[in-house]
């Protein structure tokens, strides 16, 4: 049977529901690109394949059915920003599909040629867009479409009143002395180094150091102080609130005042306050309420209580201070804490101390069984990959390599831990991370799209493109 008889064969309302059907298509295909044009790759891209796919089932003919469900495949692909090249070659294979259709039908090939062409160069054209961040929030910021944006999650403030409060001028705890800091060296340095925004937190030894009304009062002064700084400069910086556990009442108070009065973007914890680990269970309201409210909690080392760990004769932050990172984590996911918190989203400090080492004996532990409560916290591995961790004194391609396996990239965040690591080693972090063996992708992921995903606030004001400043621009001052 020849083309001009099998077209002759087709009823007329077969040949009417195919128009319908083509019509459809085009519609829909106009729609998709006009999605991939104007919405940036939006997750509603699907939609439109979905209806392709239904028009192709109405139809009831092969070839319908594939191209639908290869433009289906595509736009599933699209959504994914490390698949993106992948969707954009099955939409030239729906371009074909759907031209080879239309011809099939006597129906012109071009209006899915030229749309399907459309829809996939402008997807090849964002290939590189970092999960998180929006292409047009990268410009905001006067980034090249290529260049990621940078967010620093372990970046101490420490302003004079906290350095009198907590701090031994001769003996500093951790025993290292910080860099000078005031609001226009941070800058300057975050200038310096590429970073565009600084997730601030006061460091050790947090703000109790044995008097509950002075922590009290000094933790309100310390969220004030980095609420001011926010609101004054919100396209550099975010901030997480102190609070003063181990008092839970007063901490409980002064939590709901940072996050409902203040704004702030989260909370810095410490692994142990006053001899008090975050997993003891004095803290379980405090836990609860961070659950309650979605928290992001970044835990920071504290020096250990037991004074056998301090008579080496080393420096807290050598070895100390990611011991009790360990210790932490460790009792956390053994007293089931996070099992308890599933909704906080929590960030360890330094890759985590040696957990990621750690990892095969922490399996062992739970394969033998011997620690009650398994059944309700899980495995350690899967918790490993709930957590986040910071790359603070951590920027090596053997801990990014060991955290990329044990935790998954997109667990990672960038962090310099200025101004205590010194200004030229922290700036050098950044450069480390460009030069690492990460890809492209994981590189993006690990500076700034996995952090912009933690802060909602923070995620607003780039995508709205709410910035003050553009790169190459002096960025120190207040607006």
């Amino acid at each position: 049977m020849n083309k001009t008889s099998a077209r002759a064969t087709m009823t007329t309302p077969t040949v009417r529901r195919g128009r319908v059907a083509i019509i459809a298509l085009w519609v829909t295909q106009v729609a998709l690109a006009a999605l991939f044009l104007f919405a940036g790759g939006s997750k509603l891209v699907g939609a439109p394949a979905m209806v392709n796919l239904f028009a192709a089932i109405g139809l009831g003919q092969w070839f319908r059915y594939v191209t639908g469900a290869i433009e289906v495949g595509a736009a599933i692909a699209l959504m994914i920003p490390s698949a993106a090249p992948f969707g954009a070659i099955l939409l030239v294979a729906t371009m074909i599909g759907a031209a080879a259709a239309n011809l099939f039908l006597g129906q012109s090939p071009a209006v899915p040629l030229v749309l399907s062409l459309v829809a996939a160069a402008v997807a090849w054209s964002r290939r590189n867009q970092l999960p998180g961040v929006s292409s047009h929030s990268t410009q905001a910021l006067g980034h090249p479409e290529d260049e990621p944006l940078t967010i620093d999650t372990h970046h101490h403030m420490l302003p004079d009143f906290f350095w009198r409060e907590t701090e031994n001028a001769d003996a500093p705890v951790g025993g290292l002395a910080p860099l000078r800091w005031s609001k226009d060296v941070t800058l300057s340095f975050m200038d310096d180094a590429g970073i565009d925004v600084a997730v601030l937190s006061v460091t050790t030894p947090g703000v109790h150091t044995g008097d509950s009304a002075k922590a009290s009062a000094l933790a309100r002064r310390c969220n004030e102080f980095a609420a001011e700084l926010v609101r004054a400069r919100p396209d550099r910086f975010a901030s997480f609130a102190c609070i003063p556990l181990p008092d839970v009442d007063a901490s409980l108070e002064e939590l709901s005042y940072a996050i409902d009065v203040l704004g702030l973007d989260g909370f810095v914890l410490f692994t142990n306050s006053n001899g008090v680990y975050l997993g003891d269970a004095v803290l379980e309201p405090v836990f609860e309420e961070l659950e309650r409210r979605k928290a992001v909690v970044f835990v920071h080392p504290n020096p250990s209580p037991d004074a056998v760990a301090h008579s080496l004769g080393l420096p807290d932050n050598l070895l100390d201070f990611p011991t009790d990172t360990n210790r932490a984590v460790a009792q956390m996911h053994y007293t089931n804490r996070f099992a308890r918190t599933p909704n906080v989203k929590y960030i360890f400090s330094h890759a985590g101390g040696s957990i990621p080492y750690l990892a095969a004996r922490f399996a062992i532990v739970d394969e033998m069984g011997f620690i009650a409560g398994a059944e309700q916290r899980g495995t350690a591995a899967d918790m490993f990959r709930r957590m986040y961790w910071d790359t603070a004194l951590a920027a090596s391609d053997p801990v990014l390599r060991m955290l990329r396996d044990v935790a998954g990239i997109n667990q990672v965040l960038y962090g310099t831990d200025f101004p205590y690591q010194r200004r030229d080693l922290a700036a050098k972090s950044k450069q480390l991370l460009q030069k690492s063996a990460l890809n492209d992708v994981e590189r993006g992921a690990v500076l700034g799209g996995n952090a912009s995903r933690l802060f909602p606030r923070l995620q607003s004001v780039l995508a709205n493109g709410d910035l003050a400043i553009r790169r190459g621009q002096t960025r120190g001052e207040l607006a």
